[in-house]
């Protein structure tokens, strides 16, 4: 199962050794090269958007994305302090406003046209080999 692996860790663990490449690097070197352990910050949208659709499937991406700068700007501190009743009664109308306008509906039908492009060229090159075997 770990074939190899043995090579590799000694080649590993020999940069970490008195005298290799990690141990000789000044700590400046060493602040450059510092890398995360894992791609979370990569990941934590994506994650997070999953989750969502998973426990609320109903929910569009730009209702999603709204929510999610919502929570990270802090906007509610913001509402707070500065919102009047009609700057609340303003942004409910421009919400709906931007539903009404098909934003997501465009959206998916785009992906499905896109998708759909994929598809053909695929099908066009499986047929392009297939008829490039029956000729010879």
């Amino acid at each position: 199962m770990f074939r190899g692996a043995r090579t590799t860790f000694g080649r590993f663990c020999g940069e970490f050794a008195p005298g290799g490449i990690i141990d000789e690097c000044t700590i400046e070197q060493r602040e450059l090269a510092q890398r995360p352990p894992t791609n979370d910050s990569n990941e934590g949208g994506l994650g997070s958007y999953v989750v969502c659709q998973r426990f609320r499937p109903a929910t569009t991406l730009h209702s999603y994305n709204g929510i999610t700068m919502f929570q990270r700007n802090e906007t509610q501190k913001f509402v707070d302090c500065m919102f009047r009743p009609e700057d609340h009664v303003y942004v409910m109308r421009a919400a709906r406003d931007m539903d009404r306008n098909g934003l997501e509906r465009k959206r998916k039908a785009a992906q499905v046209a896109f998708d759909q492009q994929l598809v053909d060229a695929k099908r066009e090159k499986t047929r392009e080999k297939q008829q490039r075997v029956t000729e010879d």
